[in-house]
């Protein structure tokens, strides 16, 4: 299942690096700069238990998380991207 996940960190200075290390665990593009598809046999809510539990997102930070399907329609993306999206949003 291939899933977008998009992201607000609300404090000011957020290192992102813990919350990347946690989506880099799966098959990943990343087309936007909070936004990341990722790739993988756990659910949408498995899924954002991971995020939750790895420490990279504060209490007040929000999340979502949506299954992407064939649908989708884009501008200006990188080929690389595309490509991934191509061969893994099915």
């Amino acid at each position: 299942m291939t899933y977008l996940v998009s992201y607000d960190l609300r404090k000011v200075g957020k290192d992102y690096s813990t919350l990347h290390a946690a989506l880099r665990q799966f098959a990943y593009a990343r087309p936007l700069e909070s936004v990341w598809l990722v790739k993988t046999s756990l659910s949408g809510d498995e899924l954002r238990t991971h995020l939750l539990g790895s420490g990279g997102l504060d209490a007040n930070d929000r999340l979502l998380i949506t299954r992407m399907t064939t649908s989708w329609w884009s501008e200006n993306l990188d080929d690389v991207v595309l490509r991934w999206m191509h061969n893994n949003v099915s």
